[in-house]
């Protein structure tokens, strides 16, 4: 028996990990931005695989100042994405998903980034490419007027 915990500790020494049995961490879902607004983002994920063990997801931001838990823990293990809203336009957030299991373990998500869309963006394209269209019937006009003079 002692000789197992001799090589667990150089194992550790040596920078290794050891994983003692019941003692396996929560799992690591993946996580993306589904849609975007000009001010809210919609966080997605991947279900989470510890099935019978599975406690609760948390749902993290970042808006420049370090991670803060938006809204409240998700109990349900089929509910993998949240709205998050009252951000600001045209503005860049870091997110990750912290996956809890019943042994109180937990592993968080890489971090996603997501940006919060330019108001009125779509209208202002919409708008300027009529504009270049008058544009053009009016250079096909004075081309025709010149060439009936």
């Amino acid at each position: 028996m002692r000789c197992g915990w001799i090589i667990v500790v150089i194992l550790l020494l040596l920078g290794g990990s050891v994983s003692l049995p019941g003692t396996e961490a929560a799992t690591k879902v993946d996580v993306w931005i589904s849609q975007e607004g000009t001010d809210w983002l919609r966080v997605s994920w991947d279900p989470s695989q510890d099935g019978d063990k599975f406690s609760r997801y948390e749902v993290f931001i970042d808006k420049g100042n370090g991670f803060e838990q938006v809204g409240d823990p998700i109990f349900n293990i089929d509910t993998t994405n949240m709205k998050v809203t009252g951000l600001k336009q045209d503005t860049e957030y870091k997110f990750k998903v912290r996956d809890w299991d019943t042994d109180g373990l937990h592993e968080d998500s890489d971090i996603e980034k997501g940006k919060t869309e330019v108001p009125g963006f779509e209208i202002l394209a919409f708008l300027t490419a009529i504009a270049l269209a008058l544009l053009l019937v009016a250079r096909m006009r004075r081309k025709e007027r010149r060439r009936e003079n």
